[in-house]
């Protein structure tokens, strides 16, 4: 194995502890946000998002546990943990896209939505999603937002729970218990004021994950060469030195 440049691995090493850091500081951001959504949410709506932040943990967790894996691969001078590295950093880098960074913008999408009947199908899916998670309904005002199509996802259950407060709504003839509260006093409280932290943590991750890569590949190339041996050559030709017998 050709030994790896020294500046190379030092580059290397950096990259992944800053990476190893904003995965720590992901993990904290989340922590954080977690605590204030619990104390905004008074205890009622404890569990509306643990799926979220669960996912939120699990993006932190992952990219430690990957960097750490990627320092050992380096220290050790071994190929498995870079590769590990390299297709898991990856794939928390999609992860992040997908789920991270449209949930950290997703407040000031929010905040400009006032007629949801009027609004695009993606919007409504996520309100729905949303609704469903915090018991609430409609984004500023209330189930009005809807106008007159008010989807199930506002509507409260048979035997509502005691925190939940509901509005009966008559709904083509038909009286239909649906959540009372707006969407948003729950968003704006919880989610606006780490919205650009998150976003900052996440682009500032996905710029060092792409140098991170590059900087894998290149250790990895290198791991890979053999060393090639120096030839021997042999003559035949008899030596002009003349020996003499030692005695002893």
């Amino acid at each position: 194995m050709v030994p790896i440049n020294t500046n190379l691995k030092r580059a290397f090493i950096a990259v992944d502890v800053i990476i190893g850091i904003l995965g720590a500081i992901w993990l904290i951001l989340s922590l954080f946000s977690h605590g204030a959504y619990h104390n905004e949410a008074e205890n009622d709506f404890v569990m509306a998002g643990v799926k979220m932040f669960s996912v939120f943990y699990a993006i932190g967790v992952g990219i430690m546990a990957m960097s750490a894996l990627a320092l050992y691969g380096i220290l050790k001078k071994k190929q498995w943990p870079l590769i590990v590295f390299s297709v898991g950093i990856s794939l928390m880098s999609v992860l992040l896209l997908v789920v991270g960074v449209p949930a950290a913008i997703l407040p000031t999408k929010v905040k400009h939505s006032y007629d949801l009947h009027k609004a695009g199908d993606d919007l409504k899916k996520t309100f729905d999603e949303i609704q469903t998670e915090l018991y609430c309904c409609g984004s500023t005002t209330g189930y009005s937002d809807w106008g007159g199509a008010i989807p199930t996802s506002c509507h409260c259950p048979t035997s509502p729970e005691a925190f939940m407060q509901c509005t009966p709504v008559t709904i083509d003839e038909k009286e239909v218990l649906v959540y009372g509260q707006p969407c948003a006093q729950y968003l704006f409280k919880i989610f606006i004021p780490m919205s650009h932290l998150y976003t900052g943590v996440a682009f500032t991750y996905l710029l060092f994950v792409v140098v991170g890569l590059a900087l894998a590949i290149a250790v990895l190339c290198q791991m890979r060469k053999k060393t090639i041996a120096a030839p021997v050559t042999f003559t035949t030709h008899q030596s002009d030195l003349k020996y003499s017998q030692l005695s002893y």
